[in-house]
């Protein structure tokens, strides 16, 4: 695939993990910053679209083995995978990084005050992260499947209490958001 200053960041994040990284690496959005223009993107990164552009022309000619093509498995494939693969993870990786936090906080904490709030981000962090899974795991994703379901099926789906599927999104994303505003110094949590 070729990538243009106007594509999508989330389109360039779809191609493959390698287009993820280089999107980390710079500090790209690719979650709730995907819509925008990779230009758009890299100007709010502070970083070079040139050199993003370059780094993906040279991953896009290499093959990356075991890359799950994710736009053309069911929705229901993605979702558990999702749950099963990256939610454990990030469950599993919470309580070693605390542990970690804490061993560091008290051994170099003295001499490093900034430890303390670095320990209370990642607990905000980490409170964070888990429920938005849990949301996603109790209320989009299940409705998501049913979605699919009822299509594959040709039968009706029951109007969930949200109303659209637009709803829990926004509101995800809303709160990560404003959440996430307050790293960048904004005083929002």
């Amino acid at each position: 695939m070729i990538f243009r200053g106007e594509t999508k960041v989330n389109e360039i994040a779809l191609s493959n993990s390698e287009a993820r990284r280089i999107l980390e690496d710079a500090g790209i959005d690719y979650c709730c910053g995907g819509g925008k223009s990779l230009q758009d993107a890299c100007l709010r990164a502070n970083v070079s679209a040139e050199d993003i552009l370059r780094q993906l022309r040279l991953n896009a000619e290499r093959v990356w083995p075991g890359e799950e093509q994710w736009t053309s498995v069911s929705l229901a494939q993605l979702t558990k995978h999702i749950r099963e693969r990256h939610h454990q993870y990030v469950r599993g990786a919470i309580p070693r990084l605390r542990a970690l936090l804490a061993k560091i906080g008290e051994k170099h904490g003295g001499n490093h005050r900034e430890l303390g709030e670095i320990e209370k981000l990642f607990g905000d962090v980490a409170r964070e992260m888990l429920m938005h899974m849990q949301k996603e795991e109790q209320i989009l994703f299940p409705f998501i499947d049913s979605l699919e379901r009822a299509a594959s099926e040709g039968s009706p789906v029951e109007a969930p209490f949200f109303q659209t599927v637009r709803n829990p999104i926004h509101s995800m994303m809303a709160n990560f958001s404003d959440y996430a505003g307050g790293f960048n110094g904004s005083t929002q949590h």
